[in-house]
């Protein structure tokens, strides 16, 4: 298998050098009425984290490899058939890399599509496929991690005046820790975008989630309905911005003593401003609160806790990975420089703390990372991120980041002699497409 990795990537670079002119889009195959378009991409990343974890002297090394190759095939009357191959390799000290437990050569999409399905103009994708939406807060391909996310069902879709319908029954099977999907889950769903508001977009999304192991601290079974408006708009000739979300979640999940009746709920609120500069340049400053709610009682029928159903942490709550969307406040401040050529700098401040007292800290992937205790503070930290993004040409670019995660007050007040200390992570990336 690592042979075929290897292999993998050397291939990767040729194409994407013999792709320059193609401005990484792919590569037509192909005229008249059936046409195939060849699209490759390599992903390497090596990570640096000190210490690994909380309670753990040691730095963790790792370096991560995934390219993927696809075939996108448009036929007559709408007719489209994708397939593409995903291979992931890592490299690097322990705990996961000596290992090599993640040497993988998967199916990541192989699905089938019609643009006008039944003749009514509806958009039909039918296999296995990558699914997001709205801005992937709460559910996303989650790009970051180097398996991503893949559903195996159907999505329907139809544009009308002002707005687009969408409705899907997908089935994940996945159990890739972190994921939030470590047994199978069924998801039925509706999404409603609406545009007709000059400068605005409000976007509405309904899923039932029926999951197996692992949605919950525990590995217990959770049948879950989220709930989701969204009112994004521009003002100002596009140069501010700003997004509310508010989410409610019903449904049950397995306790000790019988089920539990959920009843959680989520504010996401963000505003930023573009500042053009002469060159091309600009500078874009942003503020925003996101809030997600915790139980208040771990011991009655009732569950409070706020959980996303596939999110897209990485983007929203520091580049550390330390904090996850459960029972917590987040106030952040971010700023980005943008040259207009070829690369970017962006800083991004959070300052993280426990919603409800006595409900605990939840990890990145979800789980428990410290329990509440009597009278523990609130406070879990504050992070610091910086990222540096060159874009080398049409194909390629390059992101050198460091985040620094500073533990707060109730990580002191609840974490084991040495299992309070802060976190530093550094990574290197570069990315290949054509």
């Amino acid at each position: 298998m690592r042979k075929i990795g290897l292999t993998l990537l050397c291939t990767s670079t040729m194409f994407a050098g013999a792709a320059l002119a193609q401005g990484g889009d792919g590569i037509m195959i192909g005229s008249g009425n059936v046409k195939a378009k060849v699209m490759g991409e390599h992903r390497t990343r090596h990570e640096i984290t000190t210490p690994s974890t909380f309670g753990v002297d040691r730095t963790t090394s790792v370096t991560w490899m995934r390219t993927r190759f696809g075939v996108d095939v448009s036929m007559p009357e709408g007719h489209n058939f994708m397939f593409q191959l995903q291979d992931i390799r890592d490299f690097g000290s322990e705990p996961t890399a000596a290992a090599n437990t993640n040497d993988t050569l998967d199916v990541l999409q192989a699905y089938y599509s019609n643009m006008n399905f039944l003749g009514e103009g509806i958009e039909m994708r039918l296999g296995r496929q990558k699914f997001d939406i709205g801005d992937q807060r709460l559910f996303s391909t989650n790009e970051w991690s180097q398996t991503s996310r893949a559903w195996d069902g159907i999505h329907l879709a139809k544009n009308f005046n002002n707005s687009r319908l969408g409705g899907f029954f997908l089935v994940i099977d996945d159990d890739t820790p972190g994921n939030f999907a470590s047994d199978q889950r069924y998801n039925i769903g509706v999404t409603f975008d609406y545009n007709g508001i000059a400068d605005h977009m409000v976007q509405f999304f309904a899923l039932h989630d029926i999951a197996g192991g692992g949605q919950y601290t525990g590995g217990v079974d959770g049948d879950t309905t989220t709930l989701s408006l969204r009112i994004k708009g521009m003002q100002m000739e596009n140069k501010l911005g700003y997004s509310v979300e508010g989410v409610w979640q019903a449904g049950t999940v397995e306790a000790a003593g019988g089920d539990a009746d959920i009843s959680a709920w989520a504010i996401f609120a963000n505003i930023n401003y573009t500042h053009g500069m002469e060159g091309g340049s600009s500078v874009k400053i942003g503020a925003g609160l996101d809030m997600t709610s915790g139980d208040d009682d771990a011991t009655d029928d009732e569950m409070g806790t706020f959980m996303a159903p596939y999110p897209q942490t990485h983007d929203y709550y520091g580049y550390a990975d330390v904090v996850g969307p459960s029972n917590l406040t987040d106030i952040y401040v971010n700023v980005m420089y943008n040259s207009g050529k070829s690369w970017m700098l962006e800083a991004a401040g959070h300052f993280f703390s426990r919603t409800e007292e006595d409900d605990a800290m939840y990890a990145n992937g979800g789980g428990v990372a410290f329990a509440a205790a009597a009278g523990a503070a609130d406070d879990i930290g504050m992070e610091l991120d910086l990222l540096f993004t060159y874009k080398c040409c049409e194909y390629a670019n390059m992101q050198i980041g460091w985040s620094h995660f500073f533990a707060g007050d109730f990580i002191d007040d609840v974490a084991a002699a040495g299992a309070d200390d802060d976190i530093d992570f550094l990574y290197a990336t570069l990315n290949l497409k054509f």
